[in-house]
């Protein structure tokens, strides 16, 4: 018997509430034998993009075929669609509000389609748990072997005008980023991809510069902050053994300046 594809979900909602448990008891009375994992459900509440580095980072590690469920969904009962994305290898299903566009940055979408046909909805539809009435019931019939074409009309997604991880270029100059993430270490996660280790770099985060460049934490001295090619090759800002986030008083979403000499 072919095993059944992952489900791996990605939400806003939180260790303590009952919505993840009520999104995997919808899935498990469609399919009983599904495999479901948890990427994460602590991201920021509401936070778009966040979610969007969170399942770029996580997803390319999983095998093919898995089926990625992302509620991040701050639009719920609103005019919003909710897409599902095929990609060569994944199935992507995600509120139309940018959470997507880091993984259609770097992964060929083959097609996205609007999830529409309500056959496949757990009834009655609430205005306000859409990842239980309908994310998690689709993805559990796709991971039953429904044909994508069943869910709903090939569509073109809105462009959410969001920031996007882009390659930083070896020629000098300034270059406007993003943060898109802090972990739980304090550590400052960029939108900036690095191709290899720069000859040299800088980062202004407020009005704090950072020149410092080590391609490991142990060579880094304690207490002062550098840069650093993340696991997933975005660029950092750390301490050694302390927080970046904490002392700079970061925060997600904040502009930085980087420049290249």
């Amino acid at each position: 018997m072919k095993a059944s594809p992952i489900i791996a979900l990605l939400t806003d909602f939180g260790l303590g509430a009952p919505y993840v448990a009520a999104m995997k008891g919808q899935i498990l009375s469609i399919h009983p034998r599904a495999i479901i994992t948890d990427i994460s459900h602590t991201v920021t509440p509401f936070n778009i993009n966040e979610a969007a580095y969170v399942l770029w980072s996580a997803c390319r590690n999983f095998p093919k075929g898995t089926i990625f469920v992302v509620v991040v969904d701050p639009g719920v009962g609103g005019s919003r669609k909710i897409l599902l994305a095929e990609s060569s290898r994944y199935k992507f299903i995600a509120p139309d509000n940018g959470v997507l566009r880091f993984v259609q940055n770097t992964l060929p979408i083959i097609r996205i389609r609007e999830v529409s046909n309500d056959a496949y909805f757990n009834k009655p539809v609430s205005q306000t748990f859409h990842g239980r009435d309908i994310f998690a019931p689709v993805a559990a019939h796709l991971a039953r072997g429904l044909a994508p074409q069943r869910v709903g009309p090939i569509i073109r997604p809105v462009s959410s005008g969001m920031t996007s991880i882009f390659r930083l270029s070896d020629n000098p100059g300034r270059y406007q980023g993003e943060i898109i993430h802090i972990d739980a270490f304090g550590n400052i996660i960029t939108n900036a991809i690095l191709k290899k280790r720069p000859s040299a770099i800088s980062v202004k985060i407020g009005k704090r510069m950072i020149s410092l460049y080590y391609d490991t934490y142990v060579q880094a001295p304690e207490a002062i902050p550098f840069l650093l090619m993340g696991s997933s090759q975005l660029l950092e800002v750390s301490i050694k053994n302390g927080s970046a986030a904490g002392l700079l008083r970061a925060k997600l979403n904040q502009k930085i300046s980087i420049h290249v000499p």
